[in-house]
This record gives structure tokens, C-alpha cells and sequence, in this order.
């Protein structure tokens, strides 16, 4: 009868029920998206120096005419697209630079291009910093 009595106090439905045992979870899996990563104004020259540069330039179409790193092709961020044609020159195996007039721009669109897994640098200090640093435009 004690066992009975026992069962029964064991099965009470008020009692807290046991916790679940703990599941062995997958490792955590990296994600897909391209870390943004930042060059210099001294990097993008070093790079233009070396060979042709991929270089997107996200400054308006008005701020590009007045004067920009020669060899950019002028993708406002305003108008900004993965999907734009403009984009299908440039190789993804090869990094491309960001650049605007500061570094802002060409970082959020840096964030864009990284989603789509370009290898991407956003050019810190944009093209006033190369224009400072004695560099031409075109």
C-alpha cells in the first residue's frame, strides 16, 4: 500500500514538471556576409599605383562632375542597387573601394555591397582626404 501511496504523490499534476534534458546543438555556422573592411587614402593610392582599382564613388551625380578619383564609376547612394548594370563590370573575386566625399556614404553603401559578398574597402576620409593628401581628380 506505501508504494501505492508513493506512485500516487509522484504523479501529483500540481508538481513542477522535471526540466527537458539538455540537446546537444550544431556549432554555430558563419554567416555568408563579407566583412566591410576600411583602406586609407594611402591604401587606394598604393592600390591604384599597383594596377586598375575597382572604385564605386556613391557622391551625387553633381558632386562626381566636380571632380572625382580617376578611373570611379559614380553609383549615387541615393540610387544605390546591387542589381544596377553599372555594377556588372566590376569582377566579384576582386576587392572594390568605396569611396564619397568623407567616408559616410561609401560606408553604408560598403554594408550593401558586403551583402552581396563583394570583398569591399570603404575609403576612409572619401575624396576630400584625396584631394588633401595632394592626389588628383579628374
Amino acid at each position: 500500500m506505501w508504494i501505492l501511496l508513493s506512485a500516487l504523490f509522484a504523479c501529483d499534476p500540481a508538481a513542477p514538471p522535471a526540466p527537458p534534458a539538455p540537446v546537444a546543438s550544431a556549432p554555430a555556422q558563419p554567416t555568408a556576409l563579407t566583412e566591410v573592411k576600411s583602406a586609407s587614402i594611402a591604401d587606394l593610392a598604393a592600390a591604384k599605383q599597383a594596377g586598375p582599382v575597382q572604385l564605386v564613388d556613391v557622391r551625387s551625380v553633381e558632386e562626381f562632375a566636380a571632380g572625382h578619383v580617376a578611373g570611379a564609376i559614380n553609383l549615387p547612394l541615393d540610387q544605390f542597387s546591387l542589381l544596377d548594370p553599372r555594377l556588372g563590370s566590376l569582377d566579384k573575386s576582386k576587392p572594390v573601394y568605396a569611396i564619397c566625399a568623407s567616408g559616410a556614404r561609401s560606408a553604408h553603401a560598403s554594408k550593401e555591397f558586403a551583402s552581396g559578398g563583394w570583398q569591399i574597402y570603404n575609403v576612409a576620409g572619401g575624396t576630400k582626404a584625396w584631394i588633401a593628401a595632394g592626389h588628383p581628380v579628374e
